[in-house]
Formats: C-alpha cells, sequence, structure tokens
C-alpha cells in the first residue's frame, strides 16, 4: 500500500530524527559488512556537520515526512569527477535512507525523484552513489534508475608485524577525523 510522503528540506529542527535515521542507516550498513564499523563519536560528527551542509548551496538534505514524522531523508551534494576525466557535473547521493516501517511505500523514490530534480536544476549530466555491495535491495532499487556499476573497490587484509617493539605515537597522528574543528 503506498503512504502519502511529503518532501521538503531538511531544517535545523530535524537534526535529532536526521541524527536517528543516520545511526540506523548506518547500523544497516555495518550490518552488510563488517567492514563498516562505526566510530563512537560518529554521531556526534555528523550533527557538527549538519548545520554546515543546511546552510552550503551545493548540497541537498531532503526528507519524507508521513503524518507529521520525518521517517526518511536524503543528502547530495554537487560534484565532479577527478579532473584527470573530462569535465562533467555530477550529483552525488551520499546517503539515503528510510525508516523500515515505512519501505516500499514510494518514500525512497519521492526522495531520489527530488535530487534529481535539483540536479537537473544545477544542469548535472549524472548522478552518482555507491551502496555497500552485499546490499541487494539497494542495488535493486538503483537499477530502477538505469544506474550500473562504474567501479568496484576492493578491500584486503593488511598481516601486522608481530613483535614490533618500536611502536611510536599515535597510528593515527595526521589523519584528523572530519566533522570536527581542530584549531
Amino acid at each position: 500500500m503506498a503512504a502519502d510522503f511529503s518532501i521538503r528540506p531538511a531544517t535545523t529542527a530535524d537534526r535529532e530524527a536526521l541524527t536517528a535515521l543516520w545511526q540506523a542507516f548506518m547500523r544497516e550498513q555495518s550490518a552488510h559488512d563488517d567492514r563498516l564499523p562505526l566510530s563512537d563519536d560518529a554521531a556526534e560528527r555528523w550533527q557538527h556537520d549538519l548545520p554546515m551542509w543546511l546552510n552550503d548551496d551545493t548540497v541537498q538534505i531532503r526528507v519524507a515526512e508521513h503524518n507529521d514524522e520525518v521517517v526518511g531523508f536524503v543528502r547530495a551534494h554537487r560534484t565532479g569527477p577527478p579532473p584527470v576525466y573530462a569535465d562533467c557535473a555530477e550529483v552525488y547521493i551520499d546517503e539515503v535512507f528510510v525508516d523500515n516501517a515505512h519501505r516500499r511505500q514510494g518514500a525512497a523514490t519521492a526522495l531520489i525523484d527530488a535530487i534529481a530534480h535539483w540536479a537537473a536544476q544545477v544542469k548535472a549530466d549524472r548522478l552518482r552513489l555507491s551502496t555497500v555491495a552485499a546490499n541487494e535491495a539497494a542495488t535493486a532499487f538503483w537499477q530502477t534508475y538505469g544506474a550500473a556499476p562504474l567501479a568496484t573497490i576492493w578491500t584486503a587484509p593488511v598481516e601486522s608485524e608481530s613483535g614490533s617493539e618500536e611502536e611510536e605515537g599515535d597510528v593515527n597522528e595526521g589523519s584528523a577525523k572530519i566533522g570536527f574543528d581542530w584549531n
């Protein structure tokens, strides 16, 4: 049964609902592949960046509402391919998620249609996105839009050097986390 959803731009008043949906989205991604564990401060960093995204003309965050409840969202930004490729305007869909209770009722389609409309307004040539390879439902959804794989990202474990006693400093030094002002 199709539900009635209203799609609108996100506001700062949506912060808690968006964060809860984003965390559910990330838990779902982690469940598909255990190589995607969340950091302890992931929600804090996401909430920190949200106001910046809401005030950035190159970013769109739309929410799906049903009976005055935010039940889904999409976040996308204008971009283009690396400069070694021919110039092409793109809109990259960073995240799209709909609460389980409201899936398969048209909310995700309405959210993506809103982003596709924005992409046309900013004269983008195409949408770009990524999904977790094990997420078969996402693959099927994107295929309905005519999406096709562009690249495959592979990961391989790195054997640790056992017996190394010369561990110096923080192994993550120099890789500050996005979402915090370090000054």
